[in-house]
């Protein structure tokens, strides 16, 4: 046969416990390992036996791809009659969501000197501001285990000062948490100030009240066919005020909610 033949092993790492650094590389190396003793086990084979729920957004088994190569040298070959030099050709398609490509670099004499990272994207789901971001987090964090390889991965931070300090600004300052739910405190506002916009949705604009008078009706209603606190109710529909609504009548009647993609 004669062809480009890849096949993919699908990883998954064990962060529980929040180990350090050095115990992770020992987990991945014991998952990598007992992958590696199946590598001739055809990846369309076992997506075949897996048969995982599919979805046109997302690959079924992983979304991240990591590929790591060897170092195959700086030089250009010669080649008589011939001036010869290294292109790496653009690639226009992203394979999956993201992938990180490590190549091993090389010195002069032949040691090792680092690794070039290569990122590849799908441009529906990043810019390159946001892969940027990535990498430079992605090297942060790479230079803290090499230093300190017996730090819990729990308090590695990989965003730079200026992120933190963004982070810090959206927060705001600390308050102490109300004693009341969400639905409570909802409620307590629509008591205070009923005639207040609560809510702006295209050309609709929605008082506090009427938005608990939609919420009060739908628990009941909800209440009715059996919700009770603890149950958890699945919500389909459009972004829109009744959505909002909903949100607050499941939580009014005592219940949780998950939300359903129209």
């Amino acid at each position: 046969l004669v062809g480009f033949f890849v096949n993919t092993l699908v990883l998954r790492t064990d962060t529980g416990g929040d180990p350090s650094f050095r115990e992770l590389l020992r987990r991945a190396q014991k998952t990598d390992l007992a992958a590696w003793a199946h590598q001739d086990m055809p990846f369309d084979r076992l997506v075949e036996v897996l048969n995982p729920e599919r979805s046109a957004s997302r690959h079924p088994l992983f979304q991240v791809m990591l590929t790591v190569g060897q170092s195959l040298g700086a030089a250009a070959p010669e080649l008589d009659s011939l001036e010869t030099s290294l292109v790496i050709p653009e690639l226009r398609i992203a394979k999956f969501d993201l992938t990180f490509g490590f190549q091993e670099r090389s010195s002069g004499d032949g040691d090792p000197a680092g690794f070039d990272i290569v990122a590849e994207y799908a441009t529906d789901l990043y810019d390159a501001r946001t892969v940027r971001a990535v990498l430079d987090r992605l090297t942060r964090l790479l230079t803290a285990v090499a230093e300190t390889p017996d730090t819990p991965i729990g308090e590695l931070d990989v965003l730079a000062a200026d992120e933190r300090r963004q982070l810090d600004t959206w927060a705001g300052p600390r308050t102490r948490a109300p004693q009341l739910s969400l639905d409570q405190l909802f409620s307590g506002k629509a008591a205070a100030t009923p005639d207040a916009v609560a809510l702006v949705h295209e050309e609709q604009r929605i008082t506090y009240a009427e938005l608990d008078i939609w919420s009060n009706r739908l628990a009941r209603h909800l209440t009715a066919r059996g919700v009770t606190p603890g149950s958890l109710v699945a919500i389909h529909l459009e972004r829109s005020p009744l959505l909002i609504a909903s949100l607050l009548a499941v939580l009014k009647a005592g219940a949780g909610y998950t939300l359903l993609d129209p």
